[in-house]
C-alpha cells in the first residue's frame, strides 16, 4: 500500500512539476509574441514537447459564428483531418465546443464512457486519447479560440491541474489582447501614413499658402497652422496645438460678436468678417476671416477651417516698427526694453514653478581699444560674431540680448541644478575666447562674466539686473576672462569645481585615488558571499571627495576611462593578493560608467587586468546601470557578448530606476540584478516601492537570475527582503565600505549576519564518492559555504545518511563499485524525491545521463576536474531551488 502511495505521489509531483515547467515555458513565449499564428504554434508545440500531451491544437471561431476552424496544432494533423467541431448541434458539446461557448474551461477526463464524446469517440480511441481539455483563449474579453489538449491516461485531470491550465489560458489570452494592440498600432500607423501620402500635394497648398489657415476639430482645438498663420501671429505650431483660437482674441469684440459668428457657421456652415486679433507680441492687428464647417457623411461636424489674410500695408509697418522698437538694430537681439520685459516673465514662470533662474551680464573686455586700433567696422563685425556665438549657446527657453554698446545679457531658465551655470559660464568664456577674423587680421576676444540668481540674490528684474552688475564689477577685479557670482558663496563652489577639474587630470598620478570594499551578505547563511569595490578620492588640501561629486565631473572631462581602467585593475589585483594569503575568495564586483562600457578597449582592458593579477573570471564581476545602453543596441549586446565570453559575471545595478530594465533582462546575459537602494530606503512602510521589490525578486527567480538588495540599513529591511526571498544584500546593517586592511581583517574574522538561519534547520549537503580524497577536496571547498557537508564513501553508506539526516543537496560520483550515480540517485528519488539531485563525474555516459535528466533523476551533470566557483555556484543554485520547493 505504501509503494502504491508513493508511485502515485511521484506520478503527481511528476505531473504538476511538468505543469508549472509548460507554464514557465508559455510564460516565456508571450513576454514578445510575434504574431498570432506563431504564438498559436508555439504554444501548441510546447504543449506535446514540455507538457507531454499526445495532441494539442487550436480552433478559431469561422467567420459564420458556428464553426471552429483548426488554424494550429501539435502532432493532430491526421486526426484533425477526420474530425469536425461545432458550435451547434451534438458536434458542439465536447471541450471545445464547450469552452467557446461558455467562456470557461471544460474537461472530459473519459472520451471511453463520457456520452458527449460519441461523435468523436471511435477516432480519439483509435488515436490513443483518453482524455481532453478545451481552455477558451480571450480577447478584449471575447472569447476567439481555444487551446485543447489529449492526454493518453483517464482521469487526468484534477481541480489542481485545471486550476493552472486556467491560468496558461489567462496568460495567452493576455498576449492577445497584446498583439490585437501591436497590430491595431501597426494599422493605424500604416494609415496614417497612407494618408499624409495621399494628401501630399494638399500639404504643399498648405503651407505655401499666402493667406493663414487654421484648422481645429470639432470641439475648436487647433489641429494645424501654416506658416503664413504663424507669420501673422507669432506662434509657432507647437505653442498653438491643441488650444482654442480664443487665445488670439484681443477684447477688442464684446461677447455676443462671437456668439452670433458662431451660431451663423452652425446655421449656414461658414462665417465671413472682420476679426481684431492680438499675436504673441501682444499687439492687436485686424483681419479678414472665412471660417468653414466641415461635417461628415452624416452631416456631424467633424472640423472647422479658418482661412484670413490681414491688411498688408497696416501689419508690416507695424510689425517693422515694433521689432525696431524691441530689438537692436546690429545685432538683431533683443534690448534692454524687451529684455527686461522677457526677464520679468521668466522670473514669475519660475516662481510659479519654484524653479531658480540665472542672470549673466557679459562684457567684453577692452572692446573700445578694438574701435581704437581695427575701426568702427572692426567693432560692429565684433558685435555681430559674439551675438552669433552666444545665440548658439542658447538653449530653449532663454533670452539673449545686446544691453548696451559692448555688454549682453542672458536669462537661463529653467535651472535644475545652480551648478550647471558653471559649465555654461566656462563655455561663454570659451566660446568668446576664439579672435574674430576680419578683413584678414586675426582679432583676439575676452569677457568677464557676472551672474545673479533668482530668487536667491533678487525678487525682480531691476534688482536681479544690478545684483549681477555688482557681481561683473568683481569679475572684471579678478582679470579677464573671470566670472564671478553675486553670492560669495557660489564663487566658492566655482572654484572648487574648478580646481577638482584640474586636479582630476593627475589624481592617478599622484595616487590620490584608493578603494574600499563593502561586503555583500548571503540571505540564506548570513555570510559574506560577495564585495564591490567603491572609488574613493582623498584629495591633499580638500580632504575625502564624496564620489557623487568626483564621478560626473570625471566622466565630464572625459578622464573617466582612465579611471575605471586603475580601478579595474587595483580591484582584481587586491582580490587576488586576499586569496593568495589564505582568505575566502569572494567575487569582486566592479561599477563600468556609461562612457567606460562604450570604450571600444573596454574588453581589452578587463582582461589584461585578469591576466596581470592572475583572478580567475568567474571572482569579476561588472556591474552596469541601463545607461550604458542607451543609443547602439548593436553594439552593446556585442560588448556584453564579448564581456561574457571572458567568463565574467554581469550585474544590472539600480534595477528599475530607468525605464528599459525588463528589455535589458530579455536580451542581455546577466547574472543578478541588484535592486536600487531608492526602493530599499522605505521598503517597510512604502506599499508602492516594497511592490516593486517583491514584484523584482519574484521576476529575477523566475528567470533564474540572483537578487541583491542594496542600501540595507535596518533589521527590519533585511527580514522583510529575507522573507521575500531576497538573494543577497549590502549595506550599513552589517558593514560600511572599508579600506583593504580592515576588509582583510573582517572577511578573516568570520564574522557573520544575524539573518534569522537558527528559525530553520541548517542546510545539508551530501557528497557521494568512492575517492577519499575527492570528498576530501570537495568538502574543503564548500565547507565555507556554511552548508552541513556529510560525506559518503559507497551508494550504501550514503542512503545510511539519509536515513538519519534531512538532506536538501545530494553530488554524486557517477562511477561506483556497487552501481552507478545515475542508478543511485535514481532510488534517491523515489526514496526523497524533494532532494536536488547532481551528478559529478570524469567520464560522461551521455546517453545514460541524459535519460537520467528527462526522467527527473538528477537536476544537473558536472564534469570533472571541476571549476571551484562554477561548482559552488551551482550547489549554491541547487539550495536556492530545495527552498522554494519547501514552501510549496
Amino acid at each position: 500500500m505504501a509503494s502504491q502511495l508513493d508511485t502515485t505521489v511521484e506520478a503527481r509531483v511528476k505531473r504538476l512539476s511538468r505543469y508549472y515547467a509548460l507554464l514557465s515555458a508559455i510564460d516565456r513565449e508571450i513576454i514578445h509574441p510575434r504574431s498570432r499564428d506563431d504564438l498559436f504554434a508555439r504554444i501548441c508545440r510546447i504543449a506535446v514537447d514540455i507538457g507531454a500531451f499526445r495532441m494539442a491544437w487550436i480552433g478559431q471561431v469561422g467567420a459564420d459564428g458556428l464553426s471552429i476552424v483548426p488554424v494550429t496544432d501539435a502532432e493532430g494533423a491526421d486526426y484533425l483531418g477526420r474530425i469536425t467541431v461545432s458550435l451547434d448541434g451534438e458536434r458542439s458539446q465536447g471541450p471545445t465546443g464547450r469552452a467557446v461557448r461558455t467562456g470557461r474551461i471544460d474537461i472530459c477526463n473519459d472520451s471511453q464512457t463520457d456520452p458527449r464524446m460519441l461523435p468523436w469517440r471511435d477516432k480519439q480511441l483509435a488515436a490513443g486519447f483518453r482524455a481532453s481539455v478545451g481552455i477558451p483563449l480571450l480577447q478584449d474579453g471575447h472569447v476567439v479560440a481555444a487551446l485543447t489538449l489529449y492526454a493518453g491516461q483517464p482521469e487526468f485531470f484534477d481541480a489542481e491541474e485545471q486550476r493552472l491550465l486556467e491560468a496558461i489560458g489567462a496568460d495567452v489570452s493576455h498576449a492577445l489582447d497584446v498583439i490585437a494592440q501591436r497590430d491595431a498600432l501597426r494599422e493605424r500607423t500604416i494609415a496614417l501614413e497612407k494618408l499624409a501620402a495621399e494628401n501630399a500635394l494638399a500639404a504643399v497648398v498648405f503651407r505655401g499658402s499666402g493667406e493663414g489657415i487654421v484648422i481645429t476639430d470639432a470641439a475648436r482645438n487647433i489641429l494645424a497652422v501654416n506658416p503664413c498663420f504663424s507669420r501673422v501671429t507669432g506662434y509657432s505650431p507647437e505653442e498653438v496645438l491643441g488650444r482654442n483660437p480664443r487665445m488670439l482674441q484681443s477684447g477688442a469684440h464684446p461677447a455676443v460678436f462671437y456668439q452670433n459668428m458662431w451660431a451663423s457657421i452652425e446655421a449656414t456652415g461658414s462665417w465671413q468678417g472682420e476679426v481684431t486679433n492680438r499675436n504673441k507680441e501682444g499687439l492687436a492687428y485686424p483681419e479678414w476671416i472665412t471660417i468653414s464647417a466641415v461635417r461628415d457623411a452624416t452631416g456631424t461636424i467633424t472640423h472647422y477651417v479658418g482661412i484670413f489674410s490681414d491688411l498688408p500695408a497696416r501689419r508690416e509697418m507695424q510689425e517693422r516698427l515694433q521689432h525696431l522698437i524691441h530689438h537692436d538694430a546690429l545685432t538683431d537681439l533683443p534690448n534692454r526694453s524687451l529684455f527686461m520685459d522677457r526677464l520679468e516673465q521668466a522670473m514669475l514662470t519660475a516662481q510659479r514653478f519654484n524653479n531658480s533662474l540665472a542672470l549673466l551680464w557679459i562684457d567684453l573686455v577692452h572692446f573700445h581699444a578694438i574701435n581704437d586700433v581695427h575701426g568702427h567696422d572692426a567693432g560692429d563685425a565684433v558685435l555681430r560674431e559674439t551675438a552669433r556665438r552666444l545665440d548658439g549657446l542658447e538653449r530653449q527657453g532663454d533670452t539673449l540680448a545686446r544691453l548696451s554698446a559692448d555688454e549682453f545679457g542672458l536669462v537661463l531658465a529653467n535651472l535644475d541644478q545652480e551648478s550647471a551655470i558653471i559649465g555654461l559660464a566656462r563655455k561663454v568664456m570659451e566660446t568668446l575666447a576664439v579672435p574674430v577674423g576680419f578683413e584678414g587680421k586675426e582679432i583676439p576676444l575676452a569677457a568677464n562674466i557676472g551672474i545673479s540668481i533668482f530668487p536667491k540674490d533678487a525678487g525682480s528684474p531691476e534688482a536681479l539686473l544690478k545684483a549681477a552688475h555688482t557681481a561683473l564689477d568683481r569679475a572684471k577685479q579678478a582679470g579677464r576672462d573671470s566670472f564671478r557670482f553675486f553670492a560669495a558663496g557660489m564663487d566658492v563652489d566655482a572654484e572648487r569645481r574648478l580646481r577638482l577639474e584640474d586636479d582630476l587630470y593627475h589624481v592617478l598620478d599622484r595616487n590620490e585615488l584608493s578603494l574600499h570594499y563593502q561586503p555583500q551578505i548571503d540571505m540564506a547563511t548570513g555570510r559574506l558571499c560577495g564585495i564591490e569595490a567603491l572609488l574613493r578620492w582623498t584629495h591633499p588640501q580638500m580632504g575625502p571627495i564624496v564620489p557623487l561629486e568626483f564621478i560626473p565631473l570625471a566622466e565630464e572631462i572625459g578622464v573617466i576611462r582612465a579611471i575605471g581602467a586603475w580601478v579595474l585593475r587595483e580591484a582584481c589585483r587586491q582580490n587576488k593578493a586576499w586569496q593568495d594569503g589564505g582568505l575566502t575568495p569572494l567575487s569582486v564586483a566592479v561599477n563600468i560608467s556609461a562612457r567606460q562600457f562604450h570604450d571600444p578597449g573596454l574588453v581589452k582592458v578587463i582582461a589584461e587586468a585578469l591576466r596581470e593579477s592572475g583572478l580567475p573570471p568567474s571572482l569579476l564581476e561588472l556591474e552596469l546601470t541601463e545607461s550604458a545602453f542607451i543609443g547602439e543596441a548593436g553594439e552593446a549586446e556585442r560588448t556584453i557578448r564579448e564581456i561574457r565570453a571572458l567568463g565574467v559575471q554581469l550585474a544590472l545595478d539600480d534595477f528599475g530606476t530607468g525605464y528599459s530594465s525588463l528589455a535589458c533582462l530579455s536580451t542581455l546575459p546577466f547574472d543578478k540584478i541588484k535592486i536600487a537602494r531608492s526602493f530599499v530606503r522605505d521598503i517597510t512602510t512604502n506599499p508602492v516601492n516594497a511592490a516593486i521589490a517583491t514584484a523584482t525578486i519574484a521576476m529575477a527567480r523566475s528567470l533564474d537570475l540572483t537578487v541583491l538588495a542594496e542600501g540595507v540599513e535596518t533589521e527590519g529591511q533585511m527580514h522583510f527582503l529575507r522573507g521575500h526571498q531576497c538573494d543577497a544584500i549590502q549595506g550599513h546593517l552589517f558593514s560600511k565600505a572599508l579600506p583593504a586592511a580592515e576588509f582583510a581583517a573582517l572577511l578573516g574574522s568570520g564574522r557573520t549576519l544575524e539573518v534569522g538561519a537558527g528559525e530553520t534547520p541548517q542546510e545539508t549537503l551530501l557528497l557521494v564518492d568512492d575517492e577519499p580524497n575527492i570528498l576530501n577536496s570537495l568538502k574543503r571547498l564548500l565547507r565555507r559555504d556554511g552548508y552541513a557537508i556529510l560525506t559518503a564513501e559507497s551508494p550504501a553508506a550514503a542512503f545510511d545518511l539519509l536515513a538519519l539526516h534531512d538532506v536538501q543537496v545530494i553530488v554524486s560520483d557517477q562511477r561506483m563499485p556497487e552501481m552507478s550515480g545515475t542508478e543511485f540517485l535514481e532510488r534517491v528519488k523515489k526514496l526523497y524525491p524533494e532532494t536536488i539531485r547532481i551528478v559529478l563525474s570524469g567520464y560522461t555516459d551521455l546517453e545514460t545521463v541524459t535519460d537520467a535528466i528527462n526522467r527527473g533523476a538528477i537536476y544537473r551533470f558536472l564534469t570533472k576536474p571541476w571549476e571551484d566557483e562554477m561548482l559552488r555556484n551551482q550547489i549554491h543554485e541547487a539550495f536556492r531551488v530545495a527552498r522554494g520547493l519547501a514552501r510549496l
